[in-house]
Parts: structure tokens; C-alpha cells; sequence
């Protein structure tokens, strides 16, 4: 919140470098390669040395950005409080396009396949292509905001929805398929491993959910 990128040394914790923005920063850093790109709320996408964080380049938007960065064939994709989601060049931060929703975007988008899969808070998920930002085929409306970032599991995308719905977005058809219901808040980014999503609901719960049959269970949490 005091709007600092701070790089920490894993052996000890000791501060080896810092980096400070012009504002609060609650997007999670993404880091490719040698560089860490990170957006703040001074409406600026940065690239960031991460060995000792000088500033490569930096994108200015209209809105703050909280959303993770997602890096695909060397072009940067994040969304803004603007209501558009950029496509940068990795390389100089340049612009490539951008397209425009009805709402905000906090989820970091996914991809697969050179399509560009982003959750908006308009409760839609848009499926661009990653190179020109056209929409492949129309939106699909989940029905309430995403702000929880989605995964991919084998060929599909898994996606919840803030009242606590889990959706899986099949990519050969973009059709989606109801998962699982929660039916409580869900803000937090998905994981994913070996086929398993794990999800974290605004009440505290953590679950893992088999992202092909929907069979769930509670994991404990604050057990010793």
C-alpha cells in the first residue's frame, strides 16, 4: 500500500532492492524471464529489472491496475479500472490494442491457443484473439463480476464468478459448463495442479475442486 515493489532475498529477507510507483499497489507481480512487470494504482503498467529493479519501460493507462499482468508470446496483457483490457509489446511496452468492456478488469485473463480469455466485472468473459484484440465469438455472461483470476485445466478455462459460481469455459466450443456452486463470495485467484482447482471464499473456506467432474472437499486451514 505504499505503493512500493520491494525484492527480497530468499535466504535471509534482507531488502536488495526497492522500486517505488506514484501510488498504492495491489496488483501481484508477474515475472518473465529477467524482467518483472507490475501495475499500480497510478494507472502505470511497469517493467522492472528484477535482478535490481531499474525501470525498463513503463505504460500509462486511463485507470488504475490492479490486475496481474499476463505474459504470452511476447506481448504483456493487462487490464484497467478504464474498462480496457492492453496488449504491450514485452519488449518496450508499445501498444498493440486494447478493447473495451462495459466494467472494470481485475482478473488476470488467461491464454490458450492464441486467444485471449478475460474475466470483466460485467460478469462477462471475452475471448479475444491475442494478436489483433478482435473477439473470436461473442462474450459469455456469467451473470455476476469476475474478479477472481481463472486457470486452465487440460483444454479448459475455470473461472468464478464473485456469487460464488465455478464455471469451466470449454475452448473448442467457448461453451461454458456450471462446476460447482459455492454460494458465497469468491474474490480470491484460482490455483491449479495435476487437474485440481483450489478455491478461496470471502467466509474463509479453502476447497479443491476436480476441475473435470466438479467433486469437491473442504482442506482445513490453521491446523497445526
Amino acid at each position: 500500500s505504499d505503493g512500493k515493489v520491494c525484492a527480497l532475498d530468499a535466504a535471509d529477507g534482507h531488502k536488495v532492492w526497492e522500486f517505488p510507483t506514484g501510488d498504492k499497489i495491489w496488483s501481484t507481480p508477474t515475472i518473465d524471464g529477467d524482467v518483472l512487470y507490475i501495475g499500480s494504482f497510478d494507472k502505470n503498467l511497469y517493467a522492472l529489472d528484477a535482478t535490481d529493479g531499474s525501470k525498463k519501460w513503463e505504460f500509462r493507462t486511463e485507470g488504475a491496475i490492479v490486475s496481474t499482468p499476463l505474459v504470452y508470446n511476447n506481448l504483456v496483457y493487462v487490464g484497467s479500472f478504464d474498462r480496457h483490457l492492453y496488449a504491450v509489446k514485452a519488449t518496450d511496452g508499445s501498444p498493440v490494442w486494447k478493447f473495451m468492456a462495459e466494467n472494470w478488469f481485475w482478473a488476470r485473463p488467461v491464454a490458450y491457443n492464441n486467444a485471449i480469455y478475460a474475466g470483466c466485472l460485467d460478469g462477462k468473459v471475452y475471448i479475444l484473439n491475442a494478436e489483433s484484440g478482435k473477439e473470436l465469438v461473442d462474450s459469455i455472461d456469467l451473470g455476476s463480476p469476475i474478479a477472481s483470476s481463472p486457470v486452465l485445466v487440460g483444454d479448459k478455462v475455470v473461472i468464478a464468478t464473485e456469487e460464488g459460481k465455478l464455471y469451466t469455459i470449454d475452448t473448442g466450443s467457448n461453451t461454458k459448463e456450471l462446476l460447482a456452486d459455492f454460494e458465497v463470495k469468491v474474490y480470491a485467484p484460482l490455483c491449479t495442479s495435476d487437474g485440481l482447482v483450489y478455491i478461496h471464499t470471502q467466509e474463509g473456506a479453502l476447497y479443491e475442486v476436480n476441475g473435470q467432474t466438479g467433486a469437491r472437499k473442504s482442506l482445513p486451514l490453521g491446523s497445526k
